[in-house]
């Protein structure tokens, strides 16, 4: 038989969330997405310039060899 849930009392059952604090909290989340697609984005340029350094060096290093 199912038992039934004992009964909450004021301090376990906070009032529900405001529409302005639901608003609030979805604000500063979408925020926090926007910071992190941003950091994410850095981090691939900053990739690609590290790759093209890379290829340039690579590059040097082989032009040297020839010319040896």
């Amino acid at each position: 038989k199912m038992h039934s849930a004992p009964p909450t009392t004021a301090t376990e059952n906070p009032e529900p969330l405001s529409q302005d604090k639901i608003n609030e909290y979805t604000n500063i989340s979408e925020q926090g997405m926007e910071v992190s697609t941003w950091r994410s984005q850095i981090l691939k340029e900053i990739e690609g310039v590290i790759a093209k350094f890379t290829g340039l060096y690579q590059n040097i290093n082989r032009v040297n060899k020839e010319l040896q």
